[in-house]
């Protein structure tokens, strides 16, 4: 057991490098559910995620994905196999990009209310967001668990606030849902004026938003 998880760790090294890679007794027990997991991985980049999630993949290794930090109050992001290794992207921490104009806020897993508060502020914007959402519980998983918000009646399209996402397929391949699918890269989508906020599609004409004005 201990050289194989001597060449997974090697194997992850190879991806992230060393220092974001944790194997130590202290920092597995926080993660540990039915069964502590092998390792934690810290990835800081969608390109990584791609990597490991191919890697294990390959080698039949149990991945366990989160994206808040701790503590773990729910044990459904938690191990519950031998040999798992925890893919934390709680270090994914950047926000990409804040459109005004549409009001749409691009951002990686990691980031949290408090940071997306303060940095929407700066642009005249406040979030749709849960009554007193955990400090170090990011959007993204508040969001995929559907947690109600505190003002309802600006909720008013099902899709908000998650719209367009980056996903990463058990092969490593890399998809975008909605308008952020293409054609062409974000960076194109911006220059011509698109704004990722249909989920529907790569189209920027939607007749249900045309209806209700």
């Amino acid at each position: 057991m201990k050289n194989m998880n001597q060449t997974m760790k090697d194997a992850l090294t190879q991806i992230t490098g060393i220092e974001r890679i944790s194997d130590e007794e202290n920092i597995l027990s926080s993660y540990s559910g039915v069964f502590p997991p092998t390792l934690v991985v810290w990835p800081i980049s969608t390109e990584e995620i791609a990597k490991i999630v191919k890697w294990a993949n390959e080698n039949s290794i149990s991945l366990v994905p989160i994206s808040s930090a701790g503590p773990k109050l729910r044990r459904s992001s938690l191990p519950k196999v031998e040999g798992a290794v925890v893919l934390d992207m709680s270090k994914m921490q950047n926000i990409l990009r804040i459109d005004a104009t549409n009001k749409v806020a691009m951002i990686e897993p990691g980031v949290t209310y408090d940071h997306l508060i303060a940095e929407l502020k700066k642009n005249g914007l406040r979030p749709l967001m849960p009554l007193l959402p955990k400090a170090s519980k990011s959007v993204l998983t508040s969001c995929l668990d559907r947690e109600p918000i505190t003002t309802p009646r600006f909720h008013w399209d099902t899709p908000d606030p998650l719209l367009c996402t980056e996903t990463v397929f058990g092969t490593g391949d890399i998809f975008r849902t909605g308008t952020a699918a293409g054609p062409g890269t974000l960076e194109e989508q911006w220059k011509s004026g698109q704004a990722q906020k249909n989920p529907q599609g790569p189209s920027q004409f939607d007749p249900f938003r045309l209806i209700q004005g």
